[in-house]
């Protein structure tokens, strides 16, 4: 069957996709963060902007800040 619909595809950046990992933060999510980074899909600063940002936005700033911190310390061990 064939529509005349208009179909939107939106596409998440990398660095997106890593942002929205932050607040669950499981063994899986930091894994793919770890990946997303090691394969050029964002910088660490790129990275630490972003996530500092989405601090204004979630319910609870001081858990997603401790997370953010955990995440950078661990991306910056792996490029040293």
């Amino acid at each position: 069957m064939v529509s005349n619909r208009i179909v939107e595809v939106y596409l998440v950046s990398g660095l997106d996709l890593a942002i929205s990992k932050l607040a669950r933060l499981s063994d899986r999510d930091i894994e793919d963060i770890k990946e997303l980074y090691l394969n050029g899909k964002f910088s660490l600063e790129a990275f630490k902007k972003s996530a500092n940002n989405a601090e204004m936005y979630y319910a609870t700033p001081e858990q997603l800040h401790s997370n953010i911190q955990y995440i950078v310390s661990i991306l910056s061990e792996l490029r040293g």
